[in-house]
């Protein structure tokens, strides 16, 4: 699902407008988390750009080695596999990673769970293509969630250790990972002194560092996920972090509450301050209702949304109107 619509393999493309026109981009690219890492580059008197986007790459594959539901020696597969009630030390980045998954999920009352691996069958979330595919994986059979909810989960923040309350348990930080290899990113470039730039990752989770050169804020042009020649609203950007999540071709996303597909919204865009919040809030807008929806933006007056359902027709939430009022320019 693209929030600017180009394609994400061609590497010589010319950057997208969201800087405003004219504007010359130093552009980097990465492959981690089954998705491409792009950063976009708006110094032009930065002489060491080479350098700083290496280095926040390399962050981004710390963070990968640490959350991956595959890898064998990451934090989350350790925990996928200690006994019940054992408690795995983790890393404090992964740790932080956790707990914001753990709070996002009980805001949203599980619309965004991190514990939905028993959903997913023996197959990692992001470890497919649909650019290429063109298919979501769905599980077969997917009937009931005993094993699913962030209360099966005990956190200690002196130990930064976790534990899984029962077997079966398991934990995948899919849905938050890569907008945390973001904000990770982001850090790592401002030491670096980047003082405009955009990243994406996967064309779904942007985050931009700073202005662009010549505008106040950064456009963000919202693609319809079915077709994305049609476009289906604009905001402006000036800090924070945005994120997409959307259904694929015929595909659907299951409700972790119910372990049920959904299909009434088809695509939903989130805002909040950091990339792996944004990232979490995408997923939950997509099961939500729209009640739900309502008083999540309540909670979290920092955050907006908005989102597309099976119909076409849209609708704002929270802190989105805001950011679509203050579009101006060409």
């Amino acid at each position: 699902m693209a929030i600017e619509g180009r394609d994400p393999h061609s590497v010589g493309a010319e950057p997208p407008d969201w800087a405003g026109p004219g504007a010359n981009a130093l552009r980097f690219k990465h492959r981690a988390m089954a998705c491409d890492f792009e950063f976009y580059f708006y110094d032009e008197q930065m002489n060491d750009a080479q350098q700083a986007a290496e280095a926040a790459f390399e962050e981004i594959d710390r963070l990968e080695a640490l959350l991956s539901y595959f890898k064998p020696t990451s934090n989350v597969s350790r925990l996928n596999v200690s006994p019940a009630g054992e408690p795995v030390v983790f890393h404090p980045d992964a740790f932080d990673c956790l707990v914001l998954a753990k709070e996002i999920s009980e805001l949203t009352g599980g619309a965004y769970d991190p514990t939905v691996g028993p959903l997913l069958g023996d197959r990692e979330p992001w470890d497919f293509d649909e650019k290429e595919t063109g298919e979501r994986w769905a599980p077969p059979g997917v009937g009931g969630v005993p094993h699913v909810g962030v209360a099966l989960l005990a956190l200690n923040a002196e130990l930064c250790a976790a534990a899984r309350m029962t077997d079966g348990v398991r934990v995948d930080l899919g849905s938050i990972g890569k907008g945390a290899a973001i904000d990770a990113a982001a850090a790592v470039l401002r030491d670096w002194g980047v003082g405009s730039a955009m990243l994406v990752a996967g064309r779904s989770t942007m985050m931009p560092i700073g202005l662009p050169p010549s505008r106040d804020a950064w456009r963000m042009r919202l693609r319809d996920p079915q077709d994305e020649a049609t476009l289906i609203d604009t905001v402006a950007l000036e800090a924070g972090a945005i994120s997409a999540s959307s259904v694929v071709g015929d595909g659907h996303v299951l409700d972790p509450r119910t372990g049920e597909a959904v299909g009434e919204v088809r695509g939903a865009w989130a805002v909040a301050p950091g990339a792996a919040e944004s990232d979490a809030l995408a997923t939950a807008f997509m099961v939500l209702d729209d009640e739900a929806a309502e008083r999540l933006v309540e909670l979290r007056e920092h955050a907006g949304a908005f989102r597309v359902d099976r119909t076409g027709e849209g609708r704002a939430f929270g802190a989105w109107a805001s950011l679509r009022d203050d579009v101006e320019g060409p």
